[in-house]
């Protein structure tokens, strides 16, 4: 083996990474930008190398210690470890026997992703060339729709387009939404006589698709890590090799100990650069409000008047079709008519307001974020945690999240994940977490039997300090406990699958408000789904008449404690084993909880009961994988404040499209158009087939009304994409020179962040309210024409006078100093 050649290959792996490759007219995205980098990055490290005094036993030391650490995703790591090598693994332990234990578990895990590359593939007669110039990397964690398009056909050469988007200029291969190729690819194949069997083809496409998924890591500590195996590498070899110490033996280790570090530092010196742009907080751009017509009434300074230009404005026609694309209006609204009861909840987005209106209507109000029922976030949520950490830190009172699940399937949002890379993804999360939790807070983690057991010791080790507990959650429920609904798992060689399991976290301080059932079946109630809120009339109860009864309603504008006077009935409290709520398999109960993605709601009774038992109204209700937005929807129709985090393209979705191929209607209500819907009064809409309307809303006599604020965060990919890294004299990179996502400052006599500079999208007053944990009174054109925003504190900052001396916490967002 050429060893040289080898360790030089390891090496261009671990900073070149996974090879994307792009054509000139493709704009760089951030990966793209950060590989280009570390290519000219491993050139210079080549030529310290050749300066150096290196045999070819030299280049076999360090090919065995490095091969160990380096691989394609380009973060080091423990990455090839058989036995034999006696690769150290460290275990910290506490009280407990051992922590849990996985090669990831030092890693900040990013997202994982598919390379496509350019390939030809041969069949009998025909070459397939695909082709991906126009093919940009997923930004994010969210699954990326491939398409194939057909370009055209020269000689047997059949070149196909392979691409994100959609594209009217070429024949679409496949049908929508299908694996079976379309009639248009197939007519044309038969008009140009290409004579090539649809086997055939399922099989040349199916052999490109099998590229290389590829999980990006961000190590927390490459320099120390390297350093620590390296010195156990070398006690290794020096132990079991060396028998003769002569002076040229120990300058030959000291040697390669200082090549070694050498290496290490240069590979440590750019992961850290990655882990800081990584951890630094994040813009809020894009940013919009939801207002109910009744909400704008109630709270906002000379309402009548500010609605009525609103009314006016040139962009309001726009709003006025999205809610005849909801069905909130009929097609032939009239504006006039727009005071009538029936319509004073609809939610007026500001997104569909001229500037001029948006910032009258936000001056309007005294305490902004105080009438706010939430707000919708579109991030990577792990982004999302670090940069509204100083806002909601020891602030949240409920948190429930649904993640994906390690299936080894592909939902709309990555489920492929091997265990490793789960448990790093959920680690890093969870940790972030335990800091937003109340002194009353709870935790539900909601996981299926691919990673429940993984769930509970990630909990038990993050949470050791709180109870653990498990509920059993009857997926399968019906209104006859002895029926089931059959589906294709019915029929399978195995006990069919009916469950999945809640973890709950809580202290002894934690909410937990008792929840009492009827016998459903027998019960003279009339509660359909919901529970019996028992509250207690003396310290210790322990009778069933020990409690008062109530479930929660909605009158007059409020949610009301309804007493509810038990009589004779039975009623049982709530067990940890959940199988009287009934699946959202069940057409008639079944919510169309959004339906974006159809196969992974939940019932929104299932989250009723976790609300109202671990928090109490106006708490503050988490979900940071949002998904469908149940959580939310259930917390405000509950009157609970929400916090949503989600990053799949559903989080837009709101409406009906028509596939002109398959001559059928979609009905997409995604996350926002979700919410809409709710504010609306979570009205009879269509999905998929049928009109349906949440029974809650039915139940708990939910009207509608209320206020959110949804925006986006910049993503990891975006910044990733504005560092322009400078070279110094020798070419390597100068990190104290680079520019980092500093377009503009204005030195004088303070120095300022010009946000003029930046892109308009960038909302610097919502980012300071996460950065500094203030709340937002309201947002205004100040005397002088200038942006302004005035805080809780009643400081106002306008876009002319955001220093960065007064405001340290703001350079975090445009400068991180990782190296001297």
């Amino acid at each position: 083996m050429n060893f040289k050649q080898a360790f030089y290959s390891k090496l261009e792996d671990c900073y070149l990474g996974a090879k994307i490759k792009y054509s000139k007219n493709q704009t760089k995205n951030g990966f793209t930008n950060l590989l280009s980098i570390k290519e000219k990055y491993f050139q210079k490290i080549k030529e310290y190398l050749d300066t150096q005094k290196i045999y070819t036993n030299t280049y076999n030391k360090l090919y065995n210690f490095f091969s160990s650490y380096l691989n394609e995703t380009g973060t080091p790591f423990f990455y090839d470890t058989p036995i034999y090598k006696n690769i150290y693994a460290k275990v910290y332990s506490n009280s407990k026997d051992t922590n849990l234990f996985y090669k990831t578990q030092n890693l900040y895990y990013v997202k994982s992703d598919t390379i496509y590359n350019p390939l030809s593939l041969q069949s009998d007669e025909y070459t397939f060339n695909f082709l991906t110039d126009e093919y940009v990397q997923n930004p994010d964690n969210n699954k990326n729709k491939i398409n194939f398009y057909l370009q055209d056909i020269r000689d047997n050469n059949i070149n196909i387009k392979v691409i994100n988007s959609k594209n009217s200029d070429y024949i679409n291969i496949f049908k929508q939404n299908s694996n079976e190729f379309s009639d248009d690819f197939l007519k044309f194949l038969k008009k140009e006589n290409i004579n090539i069997k649809e086997e055939e083809l399922k099989k040349l496409f199916k052999s490109y698709k099998k590229q290389n998924e590829v999980d990006f890591f961000i190590h927390k500590d490459a320099r120390n890590f390297l350093k620590e195996q390296f010195n156990l590498w070398l006690f290794f070899y020096v132990n079991d090799s060396v028998t003769d110490w002569t002076k040229q033996k120990i300058e030959d280790i000291n040697s390669l100990k200082q090549i070694a570090f050498k290496i290490i530092d240069y590979i440590a010196d750019f992961e850290d650069e990655l882990k800081a742009i990584w951890l630094k907080p994040k813009f809020a751009k894009n940013t919009h409000y939801v207002f109910s017509i009744d909400t704008i009434k109630t709270h906002a300074n000379n309402a009548d008047k500010i609605l009525k230009t609103i009314y006016k404005d040139t962009k309001f026609k726009d709003q006025i079709t999205e809610w005849q694309e909801l069905k909130f209006i009929e097609d032939d609204f009239d504006i006039k008519n727009i005071d009538e009861e029936k319509y004073k909840f609809l939610p007026l987005d500001t997104k569909y307001l001229s500037e001029e209106n948006y910032y009258k209507l936000l001056s309007s109000f005294e305490n902004l974020d105080e009438i706010l029922n939430g707000e919708l976030i579109k991030s990577d949520n792990f982004q999302a945690l670090n940069s509204l950490m100083p806002k909601y830190q020891n602030k949240i009172d409920l948190i429930y999240i649904d993640p994906p699940f390690n299936t080894g399937s592909d939902f709309e949002y990555k489920d492929k994940f091997q265990d490793s890379t789960w448990l790093s993804l959920m680690h890093n999360r969870l940790e972030l977490a335990k800091e937003f939790l109340s002194d009353r807070g709870s935790f539900y983690l909601h996981l299926d039997e691919n990673a429940d057991y993984r769930g509970k010791e990630l909990l038990n080790e993050i949470f050791h300090d709180m109870e653990c507990k498990k509920i059993t959650f009857n997926t399968n429920a019906t209104k006859d406990n002895e029926s089931d609904l059959f589906g294709y798992k019915s029929f399978g060689n195995n006990f069919v699958l009916k469950s999945s399991t809640i973890l709950f976290i809580k202290n002894e301080n934690s909410i937990f408000n008792k929840l009492w059932k009827p016998n459903r079946n027998a019960s003279l109630l009339n509660l359909g789904q919901l529970d019996l809120i028992g509250i207690p009339k003396t310290q210790t109860p322990k009778k069933i008449i020990d409690y008062e009864y109530y479930i929660q309603k909605w009158d007059d504008g409020k949610l009301h404690h309804k007493k509810i006077d038990i009589k004779d009935e039975k009623i049982y409290p709530l067990s940890d084993i959940w199988n009287d709520l009934y699946s959202f398999t069940q057409s008639e109960m079944r919510v169309s909880e959004n339906i974006s993605f159809y196969s992974s709601q939940k019932p929104e009774n299932m989250l009723r009961r976790i609300i109202q038992s671990s928090s109490n109204e106006n708490n503050i209700v988490m979900d940071f994988f949002a998904g469908s937005g149940t959580t939310l929807a259930v917390a405000h129709k509950l009157n609970r404040k929400f916090v949503g985090i989600e990053m799949g393209k559903h989080f837009y979705e709101k409406y009906l499209t028509f596939d002109k191929e398959s001559k059928q209607y979609e009905y997409r209500l995604g996350l926002l158009g979700r919410m809409k819907n709710v504010i609306a009064g979570d009205i009879e809409f269509y999905a998929i087939d049928k009109k349906r309307r949440s029974s809650l809303s039915k139940i708990i006599e939910f009207k509608g009304g209320g206020a959110f604020r949804y925006y986006e965060l910049e993503s990891y990919e975006e910044s990733l994409n504005e560092c322009e890294y400078a070279l110094n004299e020798n070419t390597i990179i100068d990190y104290r020179k680079s520019k980092k996502l500093i377009k503009g400052l204005k030195k004088g006599e303070n120095i300022c962040l010009d946000m003029n500079a930046y892109n308009k999208e960038f909302d610097i007053f919502l980012t300071m309210s996460n950065l500094l944990g203030l709340k937002i009174k309201n947002i205004f054109i100040d005397k002088n024409g200038i942006k302004s925003c005035k805080f809780e504190n009643d400081e106002v900052i306008n876009l002319e006078n955001i220093d960065l001396i007064q405001y340290p916490k703001l350079k975090n967002l445009i400068w991180w100093e990782n190296h001297e």
